[in-house]
């Protein structure tokens, strides 16, 4: 597997496709083949019979098998890919004799972890939310209020945190500025781009004569 497939599939493989891996370990262990039989059989399952030799998980299995008939041990051939708070469940349950109830107990791991990183990923995706709705307010807030108290009462007489909130309002006023500057402007050159080479295509076209670009 070159490089750039490698990191691919680190990214695309996740616990569903483990939980897949595992439930199939576990009946053929329970139908009563080895593990090295077990890696053979799952490379066919996901190759098709050869006609997909390039499938993924296939890839994946393929090196765990080799590290696995090179001599090593169950979790030390599996942790380039797999979790170690799965193997390591997988491993134990190996040398106590009972592999099959292992990989049941890693199917039962991976799922719980994917619900603990979703209600992470959901937790702070709600607090971002509310991070930029309160910055919102507050945004729409300052530039609404402040130049009215401007107005009403003179800087001077502003209490500590008060002239805070102004100095803020300076800054959303002056990167506001600068922002839309850099828009317009950005506009500008790309419309004095298309229209150049809008009349281009007409000189070629012969719709418009060359001297009317002069």
């Amino acid at each position: 597997m070159n490089p750039f497939n490698r990191l691919l599939c680190q990214w695309t493989f996740n616990a569903h496709d483990r939980s897949d891996i595992y439930d199939s370990f576990r009946h053929y262990l329970l139908d009563g083949h080895s593990l090295q039989k077990t890696f053979d059989k799952l490379i066919i399952n996901y190759t098709r019979r050869g006609k997909n030799p390039n499938n993924e998980i296939a890839q994946i299995l393929k090196e765990c098998a080799a590290h696995f008939g090179e001599g090593y041990r169950l979790a030390e051939s599996l942790k380039a890919w797999f979790p170690e708070q799965e193997i390591s469940v997988i491993e134990a349950c190996h040398i106590a004799g009972r592999p099959a109830d292992g990989f049941q107990k890693a199917i039962h791991i991976a799922h719980s972890t994917e619900q603990l990183k979703k209600a992470i990923r959901g937790a702070l995706l709600t607090s971002a939310y509310l991070f930029s709705l309160s910055f919102a307010i507050l945004t729409l807030a300052c530039v609404m209020l402040v130049p009215l108290l401007l107005e009403s009462v003179p800087l001077v007489q502003w209490s500590l945190a008060q002239k805070g909130v102004y100095y803020f309002y300076l800054f959303l006023i002056s990167w506001g500025g600068v922002a839309l500057h850099r828009i317009c402007a950005d506009l500008h050159s790309h419309c004095v781009f298309f229209s150049a080479l809008g009349r281009e295509k007409a000189v070629l076209c012969g719709q418009i004569s060359p001297l009317f670009l002069l």
